[in-house]
């Protein structure tokens, strides 16, 4: 199996765990009765649960695309490093900006994350 592939394993675990972990989290702080329930009204999860949900959102709306690009330079026969370099790039980023995005520092009366953070600091209208 090509180092692309493994890539897309690691992202299928990827998606495995953060489904687990938004699953345990809304659980917790909705309750046996809301998640077994018929989910008539709706409950959005908030905190730490309601940024694990929304990250794992975020990885299932591009995990199709990811898949057929894949797909594509694998039936096209484009394996190379390029495509592999990619394929890890498009794994490896969804935790690391889970990661980045989680609680940040507070500016004002905004909580911003560190992600963000850096990329104003990176971002000023400094002459490099």
């Amino acid at each position: 199996m090509t180092s692309d592939l493994w890539a897309l394993v690691a992202t299928i675990a990827l998606v495995m765990v953060q489904l687990s972990a938004s699953s345990i989290l809304t659980l917790r702080q909705l309750g046996g009765a809301w998640v077994a329930g018929p989910r008539d009204e709706l409950r959005e999860a908030t905190g730490l649960s309601g940024r694990v949900v929304r990250a794992h959102r975020n990885l299932l709306e591009i995990f199709p695309q990811f898949v057929a690009a894949l797909f594509v330079v694998h039936a096209a026969g484009a394996v190379g490093s390029l495509a592999v370099d990619g394929a890890w790039l498009s794994s490896t980023s969804p935790p690391t900006s889970s990661v980045l995005s989680g609680p940040g520092p507070c500016v004002g009366w905004r909580r911003r994350s560190g992600l963000y953070s850096f990329s104003r600091t990176c971002s000023s209208d400094r002459a490099w």
